[in-house]
């Protein structure tokens, strides 16, 4: 079943007003999200499989903490990244949330940099 087909069967449900609001929002958050990692390329299919957003997810999560444990074992790589966020920002090279982005990737090394030598 869709995700729009079972929105409607909440809507056509006796379930209590606030519950099926509830209900209604978790579906169509699903569905943002799911159509969001389609876009992005992340997802191939068209139908919604919570399933599939589970997996993608625990792979941009453990893709991300791989990334910053290599970079973190390359030396001065949070400046690298701070100074490149900086200029993008500046000349308007990459949409603004890259560039901060570089910002929040240069804190999540350093952060890791420091786990690892407490490691």
């Amino acid at each position: 079943m869709s995700l729009i087909r079972a929105m409607e069967v909440v809507e056509d449900s006796h379930l209590p007003a606030t519950i099926a609001e509830d209900v209604q929002s978790a579906l169509a958050f699903t569905q943002a999200v799911h159509d969001l990692f389609h876009d992005y390329g992340v997802l191939s299919t068209d139908d919604v499989d919570v399933n599939q957003l589970e997996k993608a997810i625990e792979a941009i999560i453990g893709e991300n903490a791989a990334a910053a444990i290599f970079l973190a074992s390359l030396p001065n790589t949070e400046k690298q990244l701070r100074a490149t966020g900086k200029a993008s920002a500046k000349e308007a090279a990459v949409p603004a949330i890259v560039a901060e982005g570089y910002t929040k990737l240069a804190d999540r090394v350093e952060n890791t940099r420091a786990a690892l030598q407490e490691d």
